[in-house]
This record gives C-alpha cells, sequence and structure tokens, in this order.
C-alpha cells in the first residue's frame, strides 16, 4: 500500500490529486526510513515552485507539524511555508498553515520575524474571522511579542472574544489570563473570564479558564474565593475524568484552601491517580502531591505506588527527572505526624499581584469597536 502510494506521488502513476495522497502519509510516523525519505522529498518536490496554487497547504500543514524533520529539511520547508503564507495573507484558509508555523520549534531568528509579522498582518485582515482563534492563541503564548503588537493582540483578542462568546472562546481565554504583562486590561481579563463561567462553569471545557485562575496571586478575596469554590464544584461533578488533572495540580499548590478544602483536594488527588495510573496528566498531579509531608502513612503509601507505576511507564519520557528525584527523597522517610501542618508545594511561576485598587481599564478606542463585526460563528466544538 505504502509503495503504491509513493508510485502515485512520485510520478510514476499519473495521477492529480498527489496532495490527497501526501498528507495521510506525512501524518504517520510509522513510516521505514527509506519511505520516509521518499515521502518528505515528494512533499517538498510538489510544495517547492507551487506557491500560488491555494492546495498547497494540504502538503505544508502536516509537513510543519512533523518534528523528525533534518536541518536542510526544516528550512526548505519553513522557507516554503513562509513564501505562500505571505502570498495568500488576505485569504482565511492561510489560517491553517500559520498555525503549526507559530507552533513549530527552532526557527530562526529571521523565520520567527517573518512568522510573527506574517500572522499580525493576517489578523489584521482576518480579525473577526472564527478561524482567528488559531492565530490568536498561539500569538497569547508566546513571550517574544514587543509591546505595540503585544497591544494590538489583545485589542483582537478582546474583540474576537466579544463575538465569539462561546465555549470555544476557552482556547483564547487560557493563554490571555496565564500571562503576566497584561497591565491595563488584566481586569478585563478578569472580568471575561468570570463572565464565560457564568454559562460554561459546569462543563468539561472550564479547566481552560479555571487553570490559570487559580495560579494568579492578584484576585481580590471575592473573586479567588469565587475561582476555588467553582473548581471545587467542577471537581464534583469530573473528578474521574482524565481533565481533572488539569485542577487537581493548581489547587494542591495553594497553600489558602483551609484544611477542609486542602484536605478534600488531596483525597480526591489521591483517588484520580489510582483511576489514571498511565495517563498523559499524572505528571500535573504527582508534581504537585509529592513534595507534600501532610499526607499521613496511608496517603504517602498510595502516592508511592501510583507514582511507581507512572514513572515505570514513562521513564523515558523527557522532564521526569524532578518527579524521580521527589519520590527518592520520599523513600525510607516516616512520616512524622507531630510536625506542623505541612504546606504544599513550593508555588509554581505565578502571576504575581496586581496593586489595589486596580487601575480603571479604559473603554475600547474606536478602531477596537471596529473591529466587533459579526463574523461566521464557529462550529460547536
Amino acid at each position: 500500500m505504502i509503495a503504491a502510494a509513493l508510485d502515485r506521488v512520485e510520478g510514476r502513476v499519473p495521477t492529480s490529486d498527489a496532495e490527497l495522497v501526501l498528507r495521510p502519509l506525512l501524518q504517520r510516523m510509522d513510516l521505514e526510513p527509506g519511505d520516509r525519505a521518499r515521502v518528505i522529498s515528494a512533499a517538498l518536490d510538489r510544495v517547492e515552485g507551487r506557491i500560488g496554487v491555494p492546495d498547497a497547504d494540504q502538503v505544508l500543514r502536516p509537513l510543519l507539524s512533523r518534528g523528525d524533520l533534518g536541518p536542510e529539511e526544516g528550512h526548505r520547508v519553513v522557507s516554503t511555508a513562509l513564501a505562500w503564507v505571505e502570498h495568500h495573507i488576505t485569504t482565511t484558509h492561510a489560517v491553517g498553515v500559520l498555525r503549526p508555523l507559530l507552533t513549530r520549534r527552532g526557527l530562526s531568528p529571521e523565520e520567527t520575524r517573518r512568522s510573527l509579522s506574517t500572522a499580525l498582518t493576517w489578523l489584521a485582515h482576518h480579525p473577526a474571522a472564527g478561524s482567528a482563534v488559531f492565530v490568536l492563541r498561539p500569538l497569547l503564548a508566546r513571550g517574544d511579542l514587543g509591546p505595540a503588537d503585544r497591544r494590538q493582540v489583545f485589542t483582537w483578542a478582546f474583540a474576537w472574544l466579544e463575538v465569539y462568546d462561546t465555549g470555544r472562546a476557552r482556547y483564547v481565554l487560557k493563554p490571555l489570563l496565564s500571562r503576566d504583562d497584561l497591565g491595563p486590561v488584566t481586569e478585563r481579563a478578569i472580568s471575561t473570564a468570570f463572565t464565560w463561567l457564568d454559562r460554561y462553569a459546569t462543563g468539561t471545557g472550564a479547566t481552560f479558564v479555571l487553570s490559570p485562575l487559580l495560579t494568579r496571586r492578584d484576585l481580590s478575596p471575592a473573586e479567588l474565593e469565587r475561582v476555588i469554590t467553582t473548581a471545587l464544584g467542577w471537581l464534583d461533578r469530573h473528578a474521574t475524568t482524565d481533565d481533572a488533572a488539569f485542577l487537581l495540580g493548581p489547587l494542591l499548590s495553594r497553600d489558602d484552601l483551609g484544611s477542609t478544602g486542602t484536605g478534600k483536594v488531596i483525597s480526591l488527588a489521591l483517588d484520580w491517580l489510582e483511576r489514571h495510573a498511565t495517563a498523559k496528566g499524572v505528571r500535573f498531579v504527582l508534581g504537585s502531591l509529592l513534595p507534600r509531608n501532610d499526607l499521613g502513612p496511608e496517603g504517602t503509601a498510595r502516592l508511592a505506588a501510583s507514582a511507581t507505576t507512572w514513572l515505570c511507564e514513562h521513564a523515558t519520557v523527557a522532564d521526569t527527572e524532578l518527579l524521580i528525584r521527589a519520590l527518592l527523597s520520599r523513600v525510607g522517610r516516616h512520616p512524622d505526624e507531630t510536625r506542623p501542618p505541612a504546606t504544599a508545594r513550593a508555588r509554581p511561576s505565578v502571576i504575581p499581584p496586581r496593586p489595589h485598587p486596580a487601575v480603571p481599564v479604559p473603554p475600547p478606542a474606536p478602531e477596537e469597536l471596529d473591529l466587533r463585526v459579526q463574523g461566521p460563528r464557529p462550529a460547536a466544538q
């Protein structure tokens, strides 16, 4: 089957739909080295020199998403993708190539500059498009935007959120709330998040908004109480789901839940670990539980068992060293129940406090209001 597909895309069998054959081949990561090299070569030959062809994005997207390209292959792919996007910058479908381009690692400084410039230009043409979420999300997650570009992206993000106030808005709210440089729009971001939670707090996607809110240290007491209460209420409904890890981790990292709240979260976390011993989100829960010394003998034994099971399954995964060291540090430790109540792990990098009273949020500028054009509503996620 692979050989027949390669014959078609390499021209030995006449075909006019090479993109339809190349795309699934490029998405496979189980090809033999020889077949992989032929697929990559055929894909590059297909897209280079076809900058003006709209459907070249069907090949560029999976090419950009591959993490096994060599330096020369990667440079050819990125160079071709940039040229193609710049040629199609006024079209909405260019977003399909912009998205993997903005998230691809290893770009040179010049390639990074061109990628950001192209993304900002595309947003200027399509600020109210439903597909703008795929450009706003990676841009908001970046830390290398200049002050002027950052302010412009914030403006576009808020304008988009006002048009697409659906469950899908969580994909923009999460990176927005995770930033520590919102400045005068901090209040607006937090207010927008709570407005969204008024409608979607009980849905599975609420973790996208609750998780970054839980890591902020600039919430007012009332806001903080609301976030914690909402998060605990969400866990009452969804404690056994995979997504629960994204709330259990940040909740365990807080030291202001009170004894009742802390005990509840620890119990839920230990139960969750036993049900999801090999899930991807286990590392977030283990990373918050392992440094604690308030689990008691039974809780410590349950944690050690879950941690050992997960680490045995993921021994070769990157960034497991800290978890292994934390587990080893517990070996032979005898829980001392006479010690003062433990605090949670050292807090992760969090959003620093904002000054109170908060800086008033200025009303939207006229040019921002112009962006609030109703576009086609995105399909329900």
